[in-house]
């Protein structure tokens, strides 16, 4: 039995949040002791699993140290301010000593054999952790400012070094991987490791869930996932839905965010009012999935699209931006799928083209990222084979 450390900002809907809590889940299952460590408070995600979970009380710390509590107060007010991207180092006496105290408590019988620390706010207030079982993963585009001369360029590389070097790293796709490694490679900032492996899918779990009784939509419809934000572009899939012109499908868009209004007023000057549906943040969006004719994603960006692979783990055919990941996940046939970014036109071609003659995935299309595989991937980084 191995014991996993899995460190987090928060357990807050997200999908590094979500990725966290599957991991931890299948490390259960592997008959692993499993324990989640988040630096903040906040949880919505359900861990309905054997393991415990940790919350730094960033309040209750502060109210025993008024001295971090004032410095603290000052860099929250002026100093973040006065040296941008700064927030790793003045973060570093107020979350140190937190996090030590953690796991000088749960290592007191045995040590981890594998700590994850996962996303870039994690490895911002973790960056002084020394410990050869710490594995730091990048799960979004991350990009280190370029100038490298002068006063603002030894800044950099000092912040480069800091955060990165002598680390073992995996980004969850070759499109972060890529721009990492120019960042760091201006800087002439050296990992111990980076590699890409990419998120899991639960398959069987997708499945499973996705036959679960609950009400969806009962007419044909085109879905949409995601937090409705501006980087998911949800006005570009309502205006190539707009375009498209499939008066025989509605459009579902499933997810919240600080874009609602704005697609609300845009859905009511095309008006869309009553085709386009926006049910909201749901607990269980498998069967939505299963149960559509289509699923689109037309993001201008993403870290790793873990809603094409839940798509395709439900049989459903995907059309997709070019948003980064996408090409690594919808290989050979499914590749036909992919579409510029940013033009509503060529997607609504698509999404015309794929309810006339879709192309259906099959369980050989996602099983390279069942989570077995992914695991073994991950605990292989610090030598160990699962």
């Amino acid at each position: 039995m191995k014991k996993v450390l899995f460190i987090v900002h928060n357990l807050k809907f997200g999908g590094v949040q979500k990725i966290t809590v599957e991991l931890a889940r299948n490390h259960a299952l592997l008959g692993n002791e499993v324990h989640i460590l988040c630096l903040e408070k906040g949880k919505a995600i359900d861990v309905d699993f054997d393991c415990q979970v940790h919350t730094l009380d960033l309040a209750k710390f502060l109210l025993r140290n008024p001295f971090l509590a004032v410095y603290y107060g000052l860099y929250k007010v002026l100093l973040r301010h006065l040296l941008p991207e700064s927030e790793f180092f003045f973060a570093k006496p107020v979350f140190k000593p937190q996090i030590l105290n953690v796991l000088n408590e749960l290592e007191s019988k045995k040590s981890f054999n594998a700590i994850f620390i996962r996303g870039s706010r994690a490895i911002k207030r973790t960056w002084w952790f020394k410990r050869k079982e710490a594995i730091y993963s990048i799960h979004l585009p991350y990009r280190l400012p370029k100038q490298n001369k002068g006063f603002i360029g030894r800044y950099n590389h000092w912040q480069a070094s800091c955060l990165f070097k002598d680390k073992k790293i995996f980004t969850v796709s070759e499109y972060i991987a890529v721009a990492l490694r120019g960042s760091l490679t201006i800087h002439n900032v050296s990992p111990e490791l980076l590699t890409v492996i990419n998120n899991p899918c639960d398959i069987e779990r997708v499945k499973f869930l996705s036959e679960q009784k609950v009400e969806v939509l009962e007419e044909p419809y085109i879905l949409g996932v995601g937090r409705l934000t501006k980087q998911k572009r949800f006005d570009l899939l309502i205006k190539a839905y707009h375009k498209a012109k499939v008066k025989n499908y509605k459009l579902v868009i499933l997810g919240e965010g600080n874009q609602r209004g704005e697609l609300e007023k845009l859905i009511s000057e095309l008006k869309l009012a009553d085709s386009v549906i926006m049910p909201g943040f749901v607990n269980n969006p498998y069967p939505w999935y299963k149960n559509a004719k289509l699923f689109v994603l037309s993001s201008d960006f993403e870290g790793f699209v873990n809603v094409i692979t839940e798509a395709l783990a439900c049989g459903t055919p995907v059309v997709s931006t070019d948003c980064g990941p996408a090409n690594e996940i919808l290989k050979g046939r499914l590749g036909n799928a992919i579409m510029p970014k940013g033009e509503y036109i060529p997607l609504a071609n698509k999404i015309n083209e794929y309810l006339i003659d879709p192309i259906l995935p099959t369980y050989e299309d996602i099983e390279w990222l069942s989570f077995e595989n992914i695991i073994s991937q991950q605990m292989a980084v610090i030598g160990d084979s699962k």
